[in-house]
């Protein structure tokens, strides 16, 4: 058989530059041996590489988009251990430190209750033997006493009748019975004598 003539493309031996417009005819072919690099003239007579490109040349068309996936966070995530929980309070308690000791997963757990759950001092571990706990019955304690209210006396001074002052309905004392609701007459008992008693009066003799 016969050889067939080879068909020859244009293309540059000199140097690895693109073939300019004036070379290519619409639809020819032209190749940069240099590089490997095949271009043609598109139908607006412009020169247009059909070469696949490098794996360097995509990676930089890759990252120029909004959502590409770039070294920094190929690096963000080789860094991250297999299997990484960030609800595991074991692997959070090794990553953290109170400034006296490294927080354990109990501590941790504690941490993440706060505000929904009373802690007490053996839960608190590090800090049960300088910090009492404040509980839910405490705070109950709290609210039930009066702003301002005052306690620099001793239960002797607060219970002496003498330093009481003011008074107090007859009625609103328990165990007063019917007497609550007597009148009382204080006099001498010379008026005392010009009266007539009756039975729903108390009747006190000045001395």
């Amino acid at each position: 058989m016969a050889k067939q003539d080879a068909i020859i493309h244009f293309h540059n031996e000199t140097n690895g530059n693109a073939p300019a417009a004036g070379d290519l005819a619409r639809g020819e072919l032209g190749i940069v041996l240099s590089t490997g690099k095949l271009y043609t003239k598109n139908q607006v007579d412009a020169v247009i590489e059909l070469s696949v490109p490098t794996g360097a040349e995509i990676k930089t068309a890759y990252e120029g988009e909004a959502s590409a996936f770039t070294n920094a966070q190929f690096t963000k995530l080789a860094g991250i251990e297999t299997g990484a929980d960030v609800t595991d309070a074991t692997n959070v308690a090794a990553a953290l430190s109170n400034g006296v000791a490294t927080l354990t997963s109990t501590e941790v757990n504690q941490l993440k209750d706060l505000g929904t759950n009373d802690i007490s001092n053996a839960e608190w571990g590090y800090l049960a033997s300088t910090t009492a706990s404040f509980t839910s019955t405490l705070k109950t304690k709290i609210d039930g006493i009066a702003t301002s209210a005052t306690a620099n006396q001793t239960d002797a001074t607060l219970k002496a009748r003498a330093n009481h002052t003011g008074t107090q309905l007859l009625s609103t004392i328990s165990d007063s019975g019917s007497i609550a609701s007597k009148d009382v007459w204080t006099g001498t008992q010379a008026a005392y004598d010009g009266l007539t008693p009756d039975a729903d009066t108390i009747y006190l003799i000045e001395a």
